[in-house]
């Protein structure tokens, strides 16, 4: 009877060991619950100020292992924070957040509220002239029914979002025209253009049915322009951070930026996208005042123009530039940057490099007054194309990379030049 007992006993145990085991082996193969939230259904890129938006319009799915759900932002199973009462919030300008949690997982929603979104060609006249802050294109724009352009109003303050679209003008006017006239602060940037180079979808263009193109260097009653059909004419601060500006005439003076002191300080900084008019200047400085400063800073961005930046020094110039690429593509003289003047000279005119890629020529001191050139200093920058003067001047390079040699705008004294390979380099000479 014992060993019938015992016999027994073990038998139980094995089974409940067994038990144990295949519980054991469930409950370590049960898949644990993981939640995934993913964006359904996603708010606009950008929303105007005050506009409302019911937040149960924007939509997030809900995944827990393999089983979907489909929820409004309002569902009482999600946490989210960055709402106001149940709508989206567009109290205010700028970059919006939205949190959105269900347990352990997390997604955050991001849009843009702009001050004024502009569809057609009336909405974005009534943003040049009367909006202030952010305006942002939401469609192709061809300004049509203004010869001469429109004109950001002196003390306004406005960023021109290109938002991946073109804003066009083409004019028949015979005379001085602009797509915009800046009296303002106008900064131009674009969403697309996500290397700042100008390689986005975002364009400012401009193209003149009847430049000044008669013209001549040698007919003493006309040797130059008398008038001037610009992508952007600057009398204010103009700050170009990503996007593409380009003038498409031919003949006449054509810019795609005109830096125009004549009434006003002209400040110009190029900070990203690309500067383009392959049958002008891609950037003037036409610096018409002693009084008024006219100065432009490349700090990064590209500048392609028959000729790069042209300086007409009939007054106070300045011309910063710091990194970048500028290019001329003429193929006689292919100017990257070039300086000219008349009666008045080149005193009150300042050149600074200090980095940059400059592919073609460099000549400073052009026109017919040469008695005081530039002030001019190079102390870096990579220069793939001769730099010299039309005129006599005092050495001006102390540092840089030349592909051809400079030593005669070099103080040997205090510097020398080396051949390095297929290029030359100017360093601080060696005691």
């Amino acid at each position: 009877m014992r060993k019938f007992i015992f016999a027994l006993f073990i038998t139980m145990s094995v089974f409940i060991l067994i038990g144990c085991r295949k519980i054991e082996d469930i409950t370590e193969d049960t898949p644990k619950k993981v939640p995934e939230l993913i964006i359904n259904q996603a708010p606009e890129t950008y929303y105007e100020v005050n506009t409302e938006v019911d937040a149960s319009n924007i939509k997030v799915k809900l995944k827990i292992n393999g089983d979907e759900q489909i929820l409004p932002l309002t569902d009482s199973k999600l946490t989210v924070t960055g709402l106001v009462d149940g709508k989206l919030d567009t109290t205010s300008v700028g970059e919006k957040t939205i949190t959105v949690k269900y347990d352990t997982a997390t997604l955050t929603i991001s849009y843009q509220v702009a001050d004024k979104l502009v569809n057609d060609f009336t909405e974005f006249k009534t943003a040049i002239e009367e909006v202030q802050g952010l305006i942002v294109l939401m469609d192709n724009i061809a300004v049509e029914t203004s010869e001469t352009g429109l004109i950001v109003p002196k003390d306004h303050v406005k960023t021109l979002e290109l938002n991946g679209h073109t804003l066009s003008f083409t004019t028949s006017y015979e005379g001085t025209t602009a797509l915009i006239t800046n009296l303002g602060t106008l900064i131009i940037q674009d969403n697309t253009d996500i290397k700042k180079d100008g390689t986005g979808s975002g364009i400012n263009t401009n193209k003149a049915l009847n430049p000044d193109d008669d013209w001549k260097d040698e007919d003493p009653n006309h040797p130059y322009p008398t008038y001037a059909n610009n992508t952007i004419t600057n009398r204010g601060t103009l700050i170009v951070e990503s996007g593409r500006i380009e003038n498409t005439t031919g003949g006449g003076a054509t810019y795609p930026i005109d830096n125009n002191s004549t009434t006003s300080d002209a400040i110009v900084y190029i900070r990203g996208g690309a500067i383009i008019q392959p049958k002008d200047a891609a950037i003037r400085l036409y610096a018409n005042s002693s009084q008024y400063e006219n100065v432009v800073n490349v700090i990064n961005g590209v500048i392609d123009g028959s000729r790069g930046i042209m300086i007409h020094a009939h007054g106070k110039a300045e011309l910063n530039i710091s990194n970048g690429y500028v290019r001329g593509t003429d193929p006689t003289y292919k100017l990257v940057i070039y300086s000219w003047t008349q009666t008045y000279g080149f005193k009150d005119t300042k050149i600074t490099i200090t980095g940059g890629k400059f592919d073609g020529n460099v000549y400073f001191t052009g026109g017919s007054n040469k008695t005081i050139p530039e002030t001019v200093s190079i102390t870096g920058g990579e220069f793939l194309g001769e730099v010299a003067s039309y005129g006599t001047m005092a050495p001006f390079i102390t540092g840089g990379k030349f592909k051809v040699d400079p030593s005669d705008y070099v103080d040997l004294t205090t510097h020398e030049v080396k051949q390095v390979e297929e290029e030359y380099v100017v360093i601080p000479k060696s005691e």
